[in-house]
Order: C-alpha cells, then structure tokens, then sequence
C-alpha cells in the first residue's frame, strides 16, 4: 500500500501553483514595460546624440570658413574686438559664421582672434576661431534636457609671400659709386666712394649730389634694384617686365596662362617694394637714387646700359597706400608717382664710359642744372615731398612700385617703350622723423614676394663676394619648404659663379643644403637648351655653380629652382633673414641680372589640422 497516493483533481495540493505562476507572469509584464522604457530611452539617446553630432558638424564647418575668411586679412589688418568693419580678419570671420547661420546672441558666441594676440610668441598670420552654439534636443526634454552647448575651433594660417632683400630702411645698395665723375669748369673729379643716404647738402636736382657723404652710411648690398625695359628679351634676366621673348619679335607670354615655369609680362605685379613704417611714426619719406636712365659702363655708376640702339628709356616710380594688405593690389590707393619725369631719356654720361652713342643726349654730373629727370643721375630723388607717410597706431605697409610700362592712368606724351632696349639700376632708401640706425624706429624697405638685382662684382685672378639677404622666414615655418626661384643666372662671363644658401643661425649664418632642378623659360634662341639635364636632387648640396666664365651660362634663359628644406628646430634666428653668397672669380666684371622669387611651399590659405 502506498504511503502517498497521488493527488487528485480537485484535490486542495493540486492548485497550490496557480499564485507563482501569476506571480511570474506579472514580474514578466513589469520587467517588459521597463524595457520599453529604457529601449525608448536609448532610442531618444542614439536619435538626440545623431542630432548633435549633425549640428556639431555644421558648428565646425562655420568655424573652418570664419577661420579661412578672416585668415586672408593678417597680419596687417586682424581688426580688434571692439572695432571690427568687413575687409578686417575679425570682421571678415564673423561675416563668414554670420553666411554659415551663426551670429552671436541667444546662446551662440563666437570668438575670433588672431593667434599672436592671444598667445605669446603667437603667429600673426594665423586665425583663431571659436563657434558655440545650443543644439536643441528631441526626446531628452523628457528628462529635463532642452538643449546641449556644441563647441569647435578652427585655426586657418595665411602663408603670405616672404619679404625678400633687405630687412634695412634701405634696398639695392651695391656698395661704392664706382667712378663718379663731376665736371665743373674745366675741373674733372673722378671718385669711387662709398653711397651714402641722402643728405641735408643734397636736396633734390642739386649737381655733384653723387659725392655727398653727409647723409646715413649704408651697409653695402652687393647689388642694384634694376628693371628691364618694355622692349628688352627676357633672357636678359629680367623675367616680368619685358614684352618679348625676342626683342620685336616673339611676345613673351603673358603671367598666368602657360604656367608658372617661364618668363611671362606682368608690369603692373612687378616689381613691388614693400616700405613700412613703424607704429607712431611720422614725416616718412620715401628716395630713389639714380632713378633716370644714364648709360656707363658695367663698372660705373649704377651701370645702365643699352642692349640695343640709343634709345629713349622711361621709368616710372609710384607710391601706394596698401591698406596694410600688401599682397593685394585691388585695394591700394595711390599716393604720388614720379609721372613724366624720367620718361623718354636717351642720356648717356661721356665721362662715365657711356660713349656718345647715335640719339643720346649728355647725362654727365654738371653744375648747372639740365631742368629734366637727367638732373638726378647718380643722385637721389624725393619721390613724395609733399606727402609724408605716417605709420598710424598699428604700423603702416606703403608699396612702391618701379616699371618702364606706362602705367594706368600716367599722363604722358609718346612712350612707345616696345621699342626701348635697356636696363635701368637704382636703389630705395625711406627715413621718416622718429627713426635712427639702431633705434628700431626706422621703416623698413623690402621686395614684396620678388626682386630683381644686378650684380656687377668685379675681380681680378682671385675670389670676389656678394653676400646679401634673401628672404625673412619666421620661425613658425619650421619643417616646412622654402623654395628660391631664380629665372637666368649665371650671366657672369668671364667670371665662373657659384651660389650658396644661408640659414640664419645664433651665430652668424651658415650654408644649407638643398635640391635644385631648372627647365627653360622662353623661346629665345640664345637659351640654353641644356640647363633641363642640370638638376641634382641629392640632400646633400650646399652650393650651385651658375657660371663656368663661358659666354653661354649653364642656366641662361632658364628657371633654376631651388628646394631649401627648413630644419624642424629651427629658431628663426638673424630675425629670421636669410642670405644668399655669391661667389665669383676670374678676370674681368659680371654683367648678371637675376630675377629672384621665393614662397614658402603649401597652399596660401590653410586649415591647420591638430
């Protein structure tokens, strides 16, 4: 018999489950609507977070284009929190957030600043940008969270052409005025003295200014700021300002419609001189010595000189307020220019070695006066007497720019300078009334993005040397490219020519390597179709031989171009100027003209990646 029969139905022990399984059932119901919840929870989340990544993302694309836009205004005009007008990097940045739909109040700020103001030893030519903005939510309201602050920054640097040439108040100073002769009377004085600035015993159109030694000494350069006639060949080292390849003949090409690797006309973007003037500053005069067309031989005077017959050669000299962009020609206003008084002059100075060639006339030093542009050979010229810079509160960027194109808006008579052969050599000089050598308050003159020098060294069976500034490379460049183009050198014969590069140490300066390739420029046939195979893109060069003293440079008619790495610890010392030596030797006097260009390698106009 069993002791525990079975239950049957009905029996009380057969419903004694029936409350756990409710039981189950209920906590299943509960735990299902949490889950409910919290998956509708996770889902406002995943759909609220998307939401604010997507506007995050609209956040850092306004703050890209503030950043860009305002970029291309520094450092001249970066504009302050409190006064910021369109055409100011601020004011630009903020215009550019405003397009992008972001304007500040309701919660939105913006924050613009140019990063050498916000940060010590910042870059000037760099914009900080910060966009804040409140992204609304959707299903987190729910939990009492109406909106998120969505924050980016950007910075945007303009890489601005380098100052090249000269980090002095003056440009173009090759050294001594070599056989300066002054002729009064029946007394002929031969000199060879050192250039000086211009003087109080020199005021302008005063015979016998090439010898006053009363004004500011000046440090010798090596080289002569010079142009090249409107109808001169490009080979002749002058890459912008002639019209031809072949002089009346093949047209050379115009900037910016066969690429960048030749010799092309563009008078009006060449050759510009950047003279600034300090903060505060006032009275700022700007002078042009040998600013006429005076023919001598290469080792006299400034050495101006036909390549063709005696014809008359015009320059002109104007003076522009660049509203502190100075790489933006669209918006200088012009101040003076030199207008018709070195136009049309044929002179060419007997005592000088200039010869009386057919259609010249006498330019020689006199003590009576010509009553034309001749009065100022071998002398300098006030170009703005009557307008003096000043450098305002923030320092003030003038350009001068030098040309023998007629330029727009030039009264003159019958220039016809297509026809004009020549090489017209000068120097810069600018003072103003709070600055002397050493106090730091002097301007500055430099060539804005290029230049063009003639170097007329002279030696006699052992080495000579020029050593000049190049370019002014900041410190922030480090570990980037400089790269130095350099349209015809090596015109030197019958002197052989090297070229070395110099890296601005604590020291002094010292040679650095670099690459170097070189493709022709132009169609003349004195070209050297050769100088396409003269290229060495070994690491380890510190020099360039230019010349071999043979009457056809190893670059002639060429871009030779130069690939100069910045080394990543460098310190921007020397004030960041580097230099060029140039080295020569042989028996006689180099007669090279160059046209130099130098950038630093990348897009002008940046984002800069964390």
């Amino acid at each position: 018999m069993l002791s525990n029969p079975p239950s049957r139905p009905g029996d009380p022990a057969s419903t004694s489950t029936k409350p756990t399984r409710l039981a189950q059932r209920g906590q299943l119901l509960v735990v299902f609507v949490l889950s409910i919840f919290v998956l509708t929870g996770f889902i406002a989340l995943v759909i609220d977070v998307s939401w604010y990544w997507s506007n995050s993302l609209r956040v850092q694309r306004a703050a890209d284009a503030a950043a860009l836009a305002g970029a291309v205004d520094l450092p001249g005009n970066p504009g302050t929190v409190g006064t910021h007008p369109l055409g100011t990097g601020i004011g630009d940045a903020l215009d550019q957030a405003k397009k992008n739909g972001y304007t500040a109040g309701g919660g939105v700020t913006i924050t613009a600043q140019q990063d050498s103001v916000v940060v010590t030893g910042g870059n000037p030519n760099q914009m900080d940008v910060t966009v804040t903005a409140p992204v609304n939510t959707f299903f987190m309201r729910i939990f009492g969270v109406q909106t998120i602050q969505a924050s980016r920054s950007s910075k945007a640097l303009f890489t601005l052409p380098v100052p090249m040439g000269s980090p002095e108040n003056y440009y173009g100073n090759f050294g001594v005025v070599r056989n300066a002769t002054f002729t009064q009377g029946a007394v002929k004085t031969t000199t060879s003295s050192a250039l000086t600035g211009p003087g109080a015993a020199c005021p302008n159109a005063v015979a016998n200014c090439f010898d006053d030694t009363s004004g500011q000494a000046l440090n010798p350069r090596g080289f002569w700021a010079t142009m090249n006639t409107e109808g001169a060949e490009n080979i002749n080292g002058d890459a912008f300002q002639p019209f031809y390849d072949s002089a009346t003949g093949t047209p050379a090409k115009t900037c910016g419609t066969s690429g960048s690797l030749i010799a092309c006309y563009d008078p009006t973007s060449y050759y510009n001189y950047g003279v600034e003037m300090p903060p505060n500053t006032t009275g700022g005069y700007v002078y042009i010595y040998d600013p006429t067309f005076c023919a001598t031989t290469l080792a006299s005077g400034t050495g101006d000189r036909w390549f063709g017959n005696a014809v008359g050669v015009s320059s002109w000299y104007e003076l522009f307020n660049t509203n502190n962009t100075p790489y933006n020609l669209k918006d200088d206003s012009r101040i003076v220019t030199s207008g018709t008084l070195f136009e049309d002059q044929a002179g060419a100075d007997s005592t000088m070695g200039g010869g009386t060639p057919s259609g010249s006339t006498e330019c020689k030093q006199k003590n009576t006066k010509y009553n034309n542009g001749l009065d100022y050979h071998d002398s300098w010229y006030r170009l703005n007497p009557g307008n003096p810079l000043t450098g305002g509160p923030n320092g003030t960027v003038y350009r001068l720019h030098t040309t023998s194109t007629l330029p727009p808006s030039t009264t003159a008579g019958s220039v016809n300078q297509k026809n004009a052969n020549g090489e017209q050599s000068f120097a810069i000089f600018a003072n103003n009334a709070e600055g002397t050598v050493g106090n730091g308050r002097l301007p500055t003159v430099y060539g804005l993005g290029a230049m063009q020098m003639f170097t007329p060294l002279s030696a006699s069976g052992s080495p000579t040397t020029s050593s000049f500034y190049l370019a002014q490379v900041p410190k922030f460049y480090a570990g980037k490219t400089l790269e130095l183009s350099l349209w015809d050198p090596g015109d030197t014969s019958p002197l052989t020519a090297t070229l070395y590069v110099q890296l601005p140490t604590s020291v002094g300066w010292s040679n650095t390597p670099f690459t170097y390739s070189a493709a022709t420029g132009t169609t003349n046939g004195n070209r050297n179709p050769a100088c396409n195979t003269n290229s060495n893109n070994s690491s380890g060069n510190n020099s360039v031989q230019t010349s071999t003293g043979a009457s056809l440079g190893l670059f002639n008619g060429c871009w030779l171009t130069l690939d100069v790495p910045i080394p990543p610890g460098y310190n921007g010392d020397q004030n960041g100027w580097w230099k060029i030596l140039y080295s020569m030797n042989g028996n006689g006097t180099s007669s090279d003209v160059t046209t130099w260009t130098a950038q630093i390698l990348g897009n002008p106009v940046h984002l800069i990646v964390p």
